[in-house]
């Protein structure tokens, strides 16, 4: 019996340490750079959870974080790959068929202490998928010193603010910097959806598309937001804004080429008493009396694999993940925003004023700041397509190669058809849906081709008069038919690509019919032709 203790008492102790190693999917943890950053979080988190050893699944580094996202969808259908997952605030629903409910895992007090809007965004049909790691909010970052230079007490409320502060400091500070410019942002595809979002929900014009799957994009305040945004490329901020993201609005602020820039937190920002003594912090902007001001939300969410085996560590292992003691330090280090309500962004964490040390919390931010993507009623699938469509026709609008009202007609058209039926499409949006660039170049080749033989005929029929056959026929009726066949070509191809201006064929369709009549009133006499008679053809009697 002592033999067999000895023999199998390792392999037990084997078995129970891989039973308690967790695997964490994530391509981040306290802003760490590479995978030895990711797996010190995980030691840490490991010293604090009794009997569990963390390991980490890395998709740091990826190219793209469509490429990031791809990958971490990959690992997370595998079956007990994964315990612990992260995701981006627009993967929630995605990933929603592969997370367990973490109702049935977690205490409902725990949950309850998450800040309600970013819980909300955790939700997908019914099912708690995901709780917030961390709110990371858009915010209005600006120079002290040039505001006060200027005579500004405090950064602007409104966007006429911004506007107005923008103009001034860029007119004052163009006499020794030609290439200064008010308000650094950042317009480049998915940025330009964080941006617009933001900008239109501010202006109380809805949030794109509604958590029911309404598109709301094309009303007024959102023409009002977009013309606004219009007006400020090559005004207050740089052509080139629409070729930037987050990175390249902060290189042109940081090098002291504007007063404003839009970005996410603190966490790209040093906590230094440099940075602290230099630059403000401050909710992004509104539209005055009657709507609030909102900063897109890129945050963090975590989630346990239903596919875990060991789900029960994996839980208890969340709620230290999670815990005020864990966020308030990430707050403190990392300038990553807590989601839970008693500190929310940092709420309470904030000491007196401290030069060394930069807190968004001083901002006051208001409960309902945070505005999220639509990835819950594009899900699933449908989010990467849906925010191109918004980012590729907003920045047609920003580049001046269509209005803004006309870029959000299209929007609004395509985002439909991509979401919903497309008997549900407004009768002007027959004009607005783009033809699909195959269609359209085979369309145009194989009409072209129709119509270049068609016209070729008419000189072929004018030359060949005195034909037996064409004689019967009449060139002019031979002629007439070549042009009909041109005109239908030419209807076909209207009525397919503007059909709102050209709902049907039909006025090809009357012109056909009356060839077709013509061609029955002169069929027989043809028909006689058509046999030689002494080695020529005749018309009979």
């Amino acid at each position: 019996m002592l033999v067999v203790a000895l023999l199998i008492g390792p392999a037990l102790v084997r078995w129970a340490t891989a039973a308690d190693t967790l695997t964490f999917l994530t391509a981040t943890a306290d802003n760490a750079t590479d995978s030895a950053g990711l797996q010190a979080y995980a030691d840490h988190i490991s010293s604090l959870v009794p009997d569990v050893q963390i390991s980490v699944d890395s998709t740091i580094g990826l190219e793209t974080w469509s490429d990031t996202y791809s990958a971490e969808y990959a690992e997370i259908q595998k079956r007990g790959a994964v315990d612990i997952a992260y995701m981006d605030t627009i993967w929630v629903a995605d990933f929603a068929e592969h997370m367990a409910d973490l109702t049935e895992l977690l205490p409902a007090d725990f949950v309850q202490q998450f800040h309600p809007d970013g819980l909300e965004a955790g939700w997908y049909k019914g099912r708690l998928i995901a709780l917030p790691w961390d709110i990371q909010n858009a915010f209005l970052i600006y120079n002290k010193a040039l505001l006060a230079k200027y005579g500004y007490a405090a950064p602007p409320q409104t966007w006429d603010e911004l506007e107005e502060m923008s103009r001034t400091i860029q007119e004052g500070e163009r006499q020794t910097n030609p290439q200064f410019y008010g308000y650094a942002w950042d317009a480049l595809d998915e940025s330009l959806t964080c941006n617009i979002l933001e900008l239109i929900s501010s202006h109380g014009g809805g949030n794109i598309i509604e958590p029911d799957g309404r598109v709301s994009i094309n009303n007024p305040k959102a023409v009002k937001a977009l013309a606004r945004a219009v007006r400020w490329v090559g005004g207050i901020s740089p052509y080139q804004v629409t070729s930037w993201d987050a990175d390249g609005s902060k290189a042109l602020f940081e090098a002291g080429g504007a007063a404003f820039t839009r970005q996410w937190g603190l966490q790209n920002f040093p906590g230094d008493d440099v940075t602290a003594a230099t630059y403000g912090i401050a909710m992004l902007p509104n539209d005055g009396p009657g709507t609030r001001s909102k900063g897109t939300a890129g945050s963090a969410y975590l989630g346990i694999s239903k596919y875990s085996s060991r789900p029960q560590q994996a839980a208890s292992t969340l709620t230290t993940m999670l815990s005020v003691q864990e966020q308030t330090r990430r707050y403190r280090l990392f300038g990553l925003a807590p989601s839970r309500t008693s500190i929310y962004c940092g709420k309470r964490l904030c000491g007196p004023y401290d030069p060394n040390h930069w807190q968004v919390c001083d901002t006051n931010i208001t409960d309902d700041y945070s505005v999220f993507r639509f990835s819950a009623p594009t899900a699933p699938q449908h989010y990467g397509n849906a925010s191109r469509i918004v980012f590729t026709n907003i920045q047609q609008a920003l580049m001046g190669r269509v209005s803004p009202q006309d870029a959000l007609n299209t929007i609004e058209c395509q985002l439909v058809l991509l979401l919903h039926d497309r008997s549900l499409l407004p009768d002007r949006c027959l004009n607005e849906l783009l033809t699909a660039p195959w269609a359209f170049a085979t369309a145009y080749s194989v009409t072209g081709l129709a119509m270049v033989v068609a016209l070729a005929l008419i000189p072929a029929f004018i030359y060949n008069k005195d034909n037996p056959v064409i004689r019967s026929a009449s060139p002019i009726f031979c002629i007439t038919i070549c042009i009909g066949a041109v005109v239908f070509l030419a209807s076909n191809v209207t009525a397919t690509l503007k059909p709102n201006l050209f709902p049907s064929g039909c006025w090809a369709t009357v012109w056909l019919t009356c060839i077709g009549f013509i061609t029955m009133m002169v069929h027989a006499d043809v028909e006689g032709v058509t046999s030689p008679a002494n080695g020529t053809f005749s018309r009979p009697g």
